[in-house]
C-alpha cells in the first residue's frame, strides 16, 4: 500500500497524515474530514466510523484495530477487503464480518489480526 513505507533499516513507516488526529490535546476538534467517510474505511476501527453507534474519537484500542489491518497487510501481501469498494466494506462492518482469512497466512498471525479486529474494543491486545 503506498501508506506504508519501508526505511534504510527495512523498518515500516506509516503515512497519510491528512487523516491523522491527535486524540490527547482537548482544545483539537474534529475536521470535516476525520468525520467524513471520504478515507478509506478499510483501515478504521467500526466505532470510529460510526458503523454502529455514533462516531468515537480515535483512541489508542481504535489504533490496535487499525494495526491489524496494517498487520493483514504485510502478511497477505493484499489490502483487507479488497475486492470491495467503500460502501460494501461498510455493509459488510455492519453484518460484523472479517476479511476473510488467506490461505497462507500463519495461524498465530491470524490470531493476532482477529483479536486486533475484535468488536468490543476492550477485547484488543
Amino acid at each position: 500500500q503506498e501508506n506504508v513505507l519501508i526505511d534504510g533499516l527495512g523498518n515500516p513507516c506509516l503515512t497519510d497524515f491528512g487523516l491523522a488526529t491527535v486524540v490527547e490535546d482537548p482544545e483539537l476538534r474534529w475536521s470535516t474530514i476525520t468525520l467524513g467517510l471520504d478515507f478509506d474505511c478499510r483501515w478504521r476501527a467500526p466505532e470510529v466510523l460510526g458503523i454502529e453507534n455514533d462516531r468515537q474519537r480515535p483512541t489508542f484500542m481504535s489504533d490496535i484495530y487499525s494495526f491489524g489491518s496494517v498487520v493483514f497487510f504485510i502478511v497477505s501481501g493484499n489490502v483487507p477487503w479488497k475486492e470491495k469498494n467503500q460502501c460494501q466494506i461498510c455493509i459488510e462492518l455492519l453484518k460484523r464480518a472479517t476479511p476473510a482469512r488467506p490461505h497462507h497466512i500463519f495461524d498465530d498471525h491470524w490470531d493476532l489480526i482477529q483479536k486486533c479486529w475484535s468488536r468490543d474494543p476492550r477485547n484488543r491486545p
